[in-house]
């Protein structure tokens, strides 16, 4: 029992300590913005404001450079998903780097550049449970809980609401956290914290901002349920395109700033300390005639979501389009900051553009209007912010819950998980369609997987890699995982050991070397073998030969065979399965995985 306080008590400490530096990150975006865009502009003729206003978010990229400079290694450290790495490899956590990149990302956002701050408060979340971990001499398996447990406390912070916090941790931080030994034991003890460190930052945060830099959705209404829920669903298909475009645009940016892009190979011999001044100075440039792309706070995105801006419907696509491109060229110039914000954005223009079209499609035919009653531009522009989040993060749950403690509105659930799932289905279809189109590089001869029996050898297709270091919050945790998978071979994948059981062992003498050796899957060999069996390394058993071996037992198929009463007549070679699915050791660890998870089974054996 003090165990579990004392874990909960740092919990605590992590959710406070989260919702104090989200506080102090948020405070001081503010200022660096009100002093810029106030005093700093108001200090220069008024002809010149304008030109003055497109250069602030260059002064703001100056900055990023000069505090990754100032940083250990001249480096900001990885994202999320490498955070999680650094944890399972014992990686002390460092505050200097937290401190600069958060740093950068307050001179980031201040000056107006297009990215969002809710990505740094997830990773300052994620800082302040490693620090706080340090003190403490923690199992990785708990380390890796409290991790989760931060990353839920920045968003709980990041936008008030707790419950999307525990969901996102959850949903998208969750499947790269879960350890495949412990995790049981530490289910309850994980839900606990997390739900405490969501809980309580976002309480510092709300103490600590009043709300003030919050977003403020408007009353959500449906005006006519039976027409406008199939209207719901035609909504998650457009936000579904525009997701795919925002990250279609991500990529791009990321290749072209790195030099891989058709074109661009220039961009290799540019300094990296430069880059980040092109990113900014195209949006500035572009901030000059839309000024509603530049990061504001949630100005423009409250304007969109009550209906203030009356922005006409040219103009809401052309925003859609160029804050999508302005994000991406900020985001893969190297300035810091996130997407979540961003694709919030996308959503609420793509549902207002939308809206018009439906009620111009509905004017012009005449004999609807009747009936046909369809809700104001806000309620598509919530609907749409949360559908393209839904999409770009592959978290439906999350972008729903958010909606939902946002307008404390339970009308908007069902059209929001509508069209959440059907923009997350797309994008889901097209990349895993992607994958298998794109041309990778082309695998060894051996790299296909084997059926070892007499139906058809099945082809898994390869999987073009993903960059490593393209990696964002929880949008790239399992990407990243993918990629490092495409990069090893099944050899490098091999259990230690094998448990090797003579074909003429009794059930009981495979059950006794089953639980003796602490393994739970078995080789099974022929007659020549000698003795009942034992532990062998994987060259020992490949040394013996092929025709050695015989099938697979598991401690299952003894269990089962116990169960019904042939414990003392059956071999291990009457159990063990003769047909089965193997892969060559020279393959791809990805089409084993693939192998794995297609049939349900934990183990492959290895040719």
């Amino acid at each position: 029992i003090a165990r579990e306080f004392n874990f909960l008590l740092l919990s605590a400490l992590i959710g406070a300590s989260t919702g104090g530096c989200v506080t102090l990150f948020k405070l001081a975006i503010g200022l660096v913005k009100k002093y810029l865009y106030g005093d700093f502009v108001g200090n220069f003729p008024i002809e010149y404001s304008q030109l003055v206003v497109a250069l602030i978010p260059i002064l703001g990229a100056i900055g990023v450079v000069a505090a990754r400079a100032c940083t250990p290694k001249q480096d900001f450290g990885p994202g999320l998903g490498g955070l999680i790495e650094e944890v399972d490899n014992g990686t002390a956590a460092n505050p200097l780097r937290a401190l600069g990149k958060a740093c950068a990302a307050i001179l980031t956002l201040g000056t107006g550049n297009s990215l969002g701050p809710e990505g740094p408060a997830v990773e300052l979340g994620v800082a302040c449970s490693r620090i706080v971990c340090a003190w403490r001499d923690l199992s990785v398996e708990r380390q890796r809980t409290l991790l989760g447990a931060g990353a839920a406390a920045g968003v709980a912070a990041g936008f008030n609401a707790p419950i999307a916090g525990v969901f996102f941790s959850l949903e998208i931080v969750g499947d790269s956290l879960a350890a495949d030994a412990g995790a049981a034991a530490l289910s309850k003890s994980a839900v606990a914290s997390t739900l405490l460190c969501a809980a309580l930052a976002a309480l510092v945060a709300r103490l600590g901002l009043h709300e003030e830099y919050a977003l403020h959705p408007a009353p959500y209404n449906l005006a006519s349920p039976l027409v406008e829920l199939p209207l719901y669903l035609g909504l998650g298909f457009c936000s579904g395109i525009v997701a795919i475009m925002f990250k279609w645009f991500l990529e791009k940016s990321k290749d072209v700033f790195d030099g891989t892009q058709l074109g661009f190979a220039f961009m290799r011999d540019v300094p990296a300390g430069v880059k980040p001044l092109i990113g900014a100075a195209f949006t500035g440039f572009v901030g000059l005639w839309f000024p509603q792309i530049l990061f504001f706070g949630y100005e423009t995105l409250t304007s969109l979501l009550a209906n203030t801006g009356r922005y006409g419907t040219l103009q809401l696509l052309q925003l859609c389009i160029l804050k999508a491109a302005t994000t991406a060229a900020c985001f893969g110039s190297g300035l810091v900051g996130g997407t979540f914000a961003p694709s919030l954005f996308l959503g609420a223009t793509a549902g207002a553009f939308y809206q018009r079209g439906v009620v111009m499609l509905l004017a012009a035919v005449s004999s609807t209007a009747h009936f046909a009653q369809v809700a104001a531009a806000p309620a598509y522009s919530m609907v749409g912010a949360a559908s393209v989040l839904a999409a770009v993060y592959r978290a439906p749950l999350t972008s729903s819950l958010l909606l939902f403690e946002l307008t404390r509105d339970y009308d908007i659930v069902l059209p929001l998980m509508a069209s959440a799932g059907v923009a997350s289905l797309l994008v889901e279809l097209v990349q895993s369609r992607s994958a298998a189109v794109l041309p990778p590089p082309p695998p060894p001869a051996d790299a296909a997987v084997l059926l070892l029996s007499d139906t058809e050898t099945p082809q898994f297709a390869p999987v073009a890699p993903v960059p490593i270091g393209y990696v964002e919050m929880g949008m790239s945790v399992a990407a990243r995982r993918q990629a490092v998978m495409a990069t090893l071979a099944v050899r490098d994948a091999l259990l230690p050991e094998v448990l090797l059981i003579a074909a003429a062992a009794p059930l009981s003498a495979a059950a006794a070397l089953f639980q003796h050796h602490r393994c739970d899957v078995a080789v099974v060999g022929d007659e020549g073998l000698g003795g009942m069996g034992g532990i062998l390394t994987p060259e020992q058993l490949v040394a013996r030969g092929g025709a050695a071996i015989l099938g697979i037992a598991t401690v299952r198929d003894v269990i089962r065979a116990a169960e019904a009463g042939h414990s003392f007549d059956m071999t291990a070679g009457d159990i063990c399965s003769r047909h089965y699915l193997a892969v060559h050791e020279g393959g791809p660890l990805r089409a084993a995985a693939d192998c794995l998870e297609s049939n349900g089974i934990k183990y492959l054996p290895v040719l």
